[in-house]
């Protein structure tokens, strides 16, 4: 809330390039955590957090110079900001989009697997006895077979 509070505002009804640098930045955020959220890979993640790092020191820088009415630098840093903060966006939203098919693919493996399994299961359970005669008729055959 105090980093809102400190937002300039503009006379006219437009936004300011600072408040879009931080919408921007929330949105990234936003996305690193859903694809850390969904499973992406550490190394992934700590490097866009970095970023997003970066992208908030220009933020910071870009209201500081706000404060100071300097236009152009809260500009030129609120537009650092946002760039940085929407290429972290757009890979977050990319890994986050590897990881939930990776996921998918992994529960669908599982599934197949699992079902199988309750195939080979239900034919052991259902078939056993006719296994079991099988086996007694090979293991008497293999017996008369080894004593001619």
């Amino acid at each position: 809330m105090v980093i809102f509070a400190s937002l300039p505002e503009t006379g006219s009804g437009r936004q300011s390039t600072t408040t879009d640098a931080w919408n921007s930045i929330v949105q990234a955020f936003t996305n690193v955590r859903l694809a850390d959220s969904d499973g992406a890979a550490h190394e992934s993640i700590v490097t866009l957090s970095i970023q997003l790092n970066t992208a908030l020191v220009y933020y910071n820088n870009a209201t500081t110079f706000a404060a100071q009415n300097n236009t152009a630098s809260e500009n030129n840093y609120s537009n650092l900001s946002i760039s940085v903060s929407s290429n972290v966006a757009a890979e977050a939203k990319a890994l986050d989009d590897t990881a939930r098919n990776q996921q998918l693919v992994r529960q669908e493996v599982a599934h197949g697997v699992a079902f199988i399994l309750a195939v080979i299961s239900a034919t052991l359970v259902v078939e056993l006895d006719r296994f079991q005669r099988l086996f007694r008729k090979r293991k008497i055959v293999m017996i008369e077979n080894a004593s001619s």
